[in-house]
């Protein structure tokens, strides 16, 4: 997407989010979510960058496309797979 088209988006103007990529301008709390919001990206993402593996940011787009309800099935999941995780890690700690 163009600076141009990014800005006419948001309502502002192509200097002010030219100015905000290159870092030579804050950014409001409110723009950063409309920005994160019209991109379908994190803030994290936005504000360092790709922080994610390949197979992570391909999860996450996935993920992003369902529904409510099937992203909190698969983040209760998630939940359970990390604290099995977590206990087997702890279990392994111990042996030694």
């Amino acid at each position: 997407m163009t600076q141009e088209v990014l800005a006419e988006k948001l309502d502002m103007s192509t200097q002010y989010i030219s100015d905000v990529e290159r870092g030579a301008t804050g950014i409001s709390v409110g723009t950063l979510i409309s920005l994160c919001e019209e991109l379908n990206a994190s803030s994290d993402y936005i504000l360092f960058g790709n922080i994610t593996s390949d197979v992570m940011e391909e999860t996450f787009v996935r993920v992003s496309r369902l529904t409510k309800a099937e992203q909190e099935l698969i983040n209760r999941r998630i939940n359970i797979t990390l604290e099995a995780l977590d206990f087997h890690k702890g279990d392994n700690d111990n042996k030694y």
